[in-house]
């Protein structure tokens, strides 16, 4: 990725999260915010696998789709 691109996408996330936290006009904050979205891991913010060892909304969205395929692959296999 070239300089100019990755200059690009800063100044482009820099702009989109300048209002998460939108009383606070600290440069620092905003940079911390540019690298790392999430400002913590904490229970409510963590990974579901991590903290309850349940699965994350796309593993639960990707066995729906599986399970749904193979529901439609025994339906018309056998006619």
């Amino acid at each position: 990725m070239s300089l100019a691109t990755r200059r690009h996408h800063i100044s482009r996330l820099r702009a989109k999260r300048k209002h998460y936290w939108s009383g606070n006009n600290d440069d620092r904050l905003l940079g911390a915010l540019t690298s790392t979205p999430c400002p913590c891991s904490c229970w409510m913010c963590g990974n579901p696998r991590k903290n309850y060892g349940e699965k994350t909304l796309k593993e639960y969205l990707s066995d729906f789709d599986f399970n749904e395929q193979l529901i439609e692959l025994g339906d018309s296999g056998g006619s």
